[in-house]
């Protein structure tokens, strides 16, 4: 069983826009994804290495997200008019699921990421929605980044 889904108005500041990404937009996450949190703090430098393995991981976790349907997750753009529709920022949700289900989609990690550090990061975002929300039904944000070239 499906919640139903609303269509959302969104209201972005003047010169930008916001749309639903597309699998052709995985690089463009990645990027911003690098730009924003591997600049924020050495954890993610080392947790997140922007090496080939990883940016291949990302654009696969991106795709596997957008794919899935914005019954399961959705994945939000924003895009400089100013720079030709230039990606700025996105953000993940997982959307309320009726089983409970709070598994967000992911392919396996790269082989030389720290295992602890990794189960940290990502592994616990599942059991600790369990721990606060129960059995709630609810929608959870993923990833909210933004990057800005000013």
């Amino acid at each position: 069983m499906r919640f139903p889904y609303p269509k959302l108005h969104f209201r972005p500041p003047p010169g930008f826009r916001i749309r639903d990404a597309r699998v052709a937009d995985a690089d463009g996450l990645t990027n911003i994804w690098y730009a924003s949190f591997n600049a924020s703090h050495k954890l993610f430098e080392y947790a997140t290495p922007d090496d080939p393995p990883t940016r291949k991981w990302f654009r696969e976790l991106w795709t596997m997200g957008i794919e899935s349907g914005p019954g399961v997750m959705r994945t939000l753009v924003v895009e400089d008019l100013s720079k030709d529709s230039e990606l700025v920022g996105f953000a993940r949700f997982h959307v309320p699921q009726a089983d409970g289900n709070q598994d967000v989609p992911k392919p396996p990690v790269p082989d030389h990421w720290d295992p602890e550090i990794t189960d940290a990061i990502w592994g616990q975002i599942a059991r600790s929605r369990e721990r606060v929300m129960g059995g709630k039904v609810h929608w959870s944000q993923s990833t909210l980044a933004f990057f800005s070239s000013m």
